[in-house]
């Protein structure tokens, strides 16, 4: 004490202190309880007072303000009870009234006047709770706390909290905007500009990334109300089912003592989805939930969907009135008024190729309960307008129906569908420990819609079906099935259609666990008609049932199985052998094993087999069909002029590349047999007549045979030349066939081939060798329409040609011969020799005729190269013959002109063009060319005719 008049002092103190005997000593108008250690200095005159240090103390009480584990480090300057201080405090627990923050810490500043105080700075703590409402991991930045006639109110730019809850209902990582917090009456309010949270949970239902504007929070007599505008929320998540882009104008949620009330106003989501149900567009006006502990209530006057999505069906905009939900001890029940449904789309699937729609649905009383142990009952009358599924039309139709946990009961259903009527009632069991019940009769089905169930395709065949179903089966276990099935199938007399086939027949069946007994099966066309006793099995592998067929017309049953799209393999096949079948049909054999995969034996005939446009015969056949594999076996192919084919073939069920073929030939027309094969074939090399006999044995087909082919045919023709002999033998080795031996003859000469080819690359290696061969034999393998002229005579030539017949650049060819006697339209050429060689993927080919004792030759080149393989030919006249040459223009044929020229002639052009199809063709028809003589003197038609000038022709 420096002055005791002035009451001057300068102190340094460490001590613990009684707070209660300071605060009189030096009063600061808030009377401070509790017992602290204090370090630091105090001085001052009179009023004035400043105090530098610290104080730490176990617990602190002033104005209703309790601290616990306080420790303070500050500087306070003062006159009386007005005060500022500066400093930190860090404390355990800090209490005012109902207000509690624990571990909080303080930076910043403080006025005050004693009772009253503002505080400027930044607040962190680990928790702070105030009757329903607490907070985890707050922090406040630019925060402003004001106490005033013992009423607090604070502020901050920013605030966040991990956890925000009120009640059980809590915010997660909260963070606010202009926040704004008051204690009026010892009851919290809180307000915010915006305010965001990664989520907003309650018992029912949790949003995911929560935005809003205009956030206020109030607790006050055991009230509290949250209000937000502008709700975002990325998604929802509602027992188990997620709503996506959520937003409603106006969220209220009051918390009350004894209950919970939720509003939101122009609620919208912009997706639902629940258990593969996708919900697009939701909007409800406004929805309400009251929850008292003892019920939940939900309504909404009004609820509209875009469209809902279940996959299988799809339904359009949708209005739904009057939603109500009740949850009361567990148990919710929900109702809405009748609901109008509209249009539902059929997607299109495996089974339902087309799809469909159905029209007019109407839902009237529908009512849900959930029980609590997780057993539910929906209950509502059901109709539908009419509509199609796939190409079947639908009329009118209506049920009472019930579906709960074990199944759907579909009660007094009457349906007008496929031109008739079923009524009945249907129990399907959704469990197969749980029985199937249907009961249902049906009159006038049309046959063909009925079929077209199968295949989704309307089937040409006429007939109104009656009877009546009476089944059972273990859940939609078809493999347990028990009852009977009774049909009759009238065709209507003289129908009017008559591209439809008329059908008639019984089919009476009764099952006992999937043992179907056949009492009787019959179905007759005008042409046709299959029968079948005895018993299939869709259960065990009892099978045991006889089926006989008999057509008099096998041209229906062709059209049968195409109409069905029983076998869409068989339908390629056929028309890719342009195959033709006629006369009686029969096939008689036992079906048995288990009808799902079962095992065909039988015997099949056929009076009649054509292929591309050629009559093979009459054909017989054991027939074996089981899960390993298909058997063709003791087939036999007769043609009408005696000769046969005798066959086996094995097709395995599994695997690739494994059908064996064998077969003997005994006297068949060589023509039919190239008929035969997959391949398109020179038109006159089909022009094939001769008796042939060999052998065919090969394995691995299609694509890695192994195996030989050996035959020989006698006295036939080939493009009208008569042959004496014709041998081939062929070895197969995978993709590769050896042509070993290929010989033709006819009289003295023959020609012979060898090489191979290879099915997978199209590469070919062949040596062809000819000795006195009649040009018309030779030539047999150029296209009829390529524009050749008859040519007549014989040749001697060798020829070799490797390539790969898909890339004609890489093809090689070199020849030399010559032929004697030769004719072009009947005129005489005489001798020629000729020779081609191929250099730089061109063809060079030499042609020389001697006329008149003087020599001719005729140039041509082949480009390939290029794929419209471009063709020249070109030869210079020196007063020499025409009239042989000028036989050889497609252009002139059948015009008899004669003369001597001197001059050139050059004509060519692609002869490979592509068709419509893509595929490779060929045709003289793109060759043109010009003559241009000097001297020409010609006789046309026995009319002579001099160029007094030179002459130039075209040809187009």
């Amino acid at each position: 004490l420096t002055d005791w008049a002035a009451l001057k002092y300068d102190l340094d103190i460490e001590s613990s202190v009684d707070l209660t005997q300071t605060s009189t000593i030096f009063p600061l108008g808030t009377p401070i309880k509790g017992i602290g250690n204090f370090k630091g200095k105090v001085s001052g005159q009179g009023e004035t007072y400043r105090v530098d240090g610290t104080i730490d103390s176990e617990s602190l009480t002033a104005a209703g303000i309790y601290l616990k584990g306080v420790n303070v480090a500050a500087t306070v300057e003062g006159t009386n009870t007005n005060y500022t201080a500066n400093g930190k405090a860090i404390a355990e627990l800090l209490t005012f009234e109902d207000f509690r923050i624990e571990f909080p810490k303080i930076t910043g500043n403080v006025r005050g006047t004693g009772t009253d105080f503002r505080w400027v700075g930044e607040l962190q703590a680990v928790a702070a709770k105030s009757k329903k409402l607490s907070l985890g991991g707050l922090f406040l930045s630019d925060a402003v706390a004001e106490m005033k006639d013992k009423e607090l109110t604070a502020s901050a730019a920013n605030g966040r909290a991990q956890k925000f809850s009120v009640g059980d209902n809590e915010f997660a990582a909260l963070a606010v905007r202009n926040l704004r917090f008051s204690l009026p009456n010892g009851d919290p309010n809180l307000k915010a500009d915006a305010a965001t949270a990664a989520s907003f949970t309650t018992k029912d239902y949790k949003l995911n990334d929560v935005r809003g504007r205009n956030l206020t929070v109030k607790n006050a007599k055991g009230r509290t109300d949250i209000n937000v505008g502008n709700v975002q929320a990325r998604n929802a998540q509602v027992k188990g089912n997620t709503l996506e882009n959520v937003t409603a104008d106006d969220f209220k949620f009051t918390d009350l003592p004894g209950s919970i009330e939720l509003t939101a106003k122009n609620l919208k989501a912009a997706r639902l989805n629940a258990d593969g149900t996708r919900i697009d567009g939701l909007y409800v006006p406004e929805v309400s939930l009251t929850d008292t502990g003892a019920e939940t209530k939900i309504y909404s006057d009004q609820l509209r969907v875009a469209s809902i999505d279940a996959g299988a069906a799809v339904l359009g905009s949708l209005n739904i009135g009057g939603v109500r939900l009740t949850i009361r001890q567990g148990r919710l029940e929900g109702t809405s008024n009748d609901i109008d449904a509209g249009s539902v789309k059929l997607a299109k699937s495996s089974s339902l190729s087309d799809g469909g729609t159905i029209d007019a649905v109407k839902v009237v009383k529908p009512v849900f309960v959930l029980e609590p142990s997780g057993r539910y009952r929906a209950t509502a009358d059901m109709s539908i307008g009419g509509g199609t599924v796939g190409s079947i039309p639908l009329g009118a139709a209506q049920a009472k129906v019930l579906i709960d946990n074990d199944g759907a009961n579909l009660n007094e259903l009457t349906a007008n569908v496929m031109e008739g009527v079923v009524t009945g009632n249907a129990i399907i069991a959704f469990s197969n420990r749980t029985r199937s019940v249907i009961k249902a009769d049906f009159a006038n089905l049309d046959l063909g819609k009925i079929a077209a169930l199968q295949s989704g395709r309307v089937m040409p065949l006429e007939g109104k079906t009656n009877g009546r179903v009476d089944l059972t089966l273990n859940g939609t276990d078809y493999r347990t099935t028990s009852g009977t099935i009774n049909a009759t199938i009238a065709a209507a007399a003289g129908g009017a259609d008559t591209n439809k086939i008329p059908v008639n027949g019984t089919v009476d069946l009764s099952a006992a666990n999937g043992l179907f007994n056949v009492d009787r099966a019959n179905l007759k066309t005008d042409n046709s008609e299959v029968t079948a006793t005895g018993r299939f099995d869709l259960r065990n592998d009892n099978s045991d049932l006889d089926v006989s067929l008999r057509s008099s017309d096998a041209n229906e049953i062709v059209n049968l199985v195409r109409v069905t799209g029983l076998s869409p393999e068989f339908e390629s096949q056929f028309d890719s052998m342009k195959a033709a079948v006629a006369g009686n049909v029969t096939f008689d054999g036992k079906i048995t094993g288990n009808l799902t995969d079962p095992t065909v034996d039988g015997k099949a005939s056929l009076a009649s087999l054509s292929l591309r446009g050629k009559e093979l015969g009459t054909l017989t056949s054991d027939v074996l069909i089981s899960p390993i594999e298909t058997e063709l076996r003791n087939g036999k192919l007769v043609q009408s002029d005696g000769g046969s084919v005798a066959f086996n073939v094995k097709i395995p069920s599994t695997g690739t590349d494994n059908i064996s073929v064998d077969a003997e030939l005994a006297g068949v027309n060589a023509g039919n047999l190239l008929a035969a094969l997959p391949v398109d074939l020179p038109e006159r090399i089909n022009d094939f007549n001769g008796k042939t006999s060999g052998t065919v044995k090969l394995s691995g087909l299609p694509r890695q045979s192994q195996g030989e082919i050996n035959i020989a045919s006698e006295k036939g023709t080939i493009a009208g030349q008569s042959f004496d002999s014709l041998t081939a033998k062929a070895l197969f080795s995978g993709t590769r066939i050896n042509i070993e031996r290929g010989e033709i003859k006819v009289g003295e000469g023959f020609v012979a081939a060898k090489g191979s080819y290879d099915t997978a690359s199209s590469a070919f290696d062949l040596d062809v060798e000819g000795k006195s061969v009649p040009l018309p034999l030779a030539l047999a393998f150029l296209p009829a329409d390529s524009g050749i002229p008859t040519i007549t005579g014989a040749a001697d030539f060798t020829a070799k040609a490797i390539g790969e017949v898909d890339r004609p650049a890489t093809i090689n060819v070199n020849f030399n011969g010559s032929a004697t006697n030769v004719l072009i339209n009947e005129r005489s050429l005489g001798m020629l020799t000729f020779k081609g060689v191929t250099g730089n993927q061109v063809l060079n080919a030499d042609l020389v005729a001697t006329l008149e004792n003087r020599p001719q030759t005729i140039n041509a080149t082949l480009n390939f190269g290029d794929a419209n393989l471009p063709f020249r030919v070109q030869t210079s006249f020196d007063q020499s013959p025409l009239g042989p040459f000028i036989a050889l223009i497609p252009q002139l044929a059948g015009v008899s002109i004669d003369g001597t020229g001197t001059g050139q002639v050059e004509f060519g052009g692609n002869i490979a063009e592509k068709d419509a199809a893509g595929n490779t063709v060929y045709s003289a028809a793109g060759l043109s060319g010009f003559a241009r003589f000097s001297q020409l003197s010609l006789r046309v038609q026995d009319t002579p005719i001099n160029a007094s000038e030179p002459v130039s022709v075209r040809f187009d």
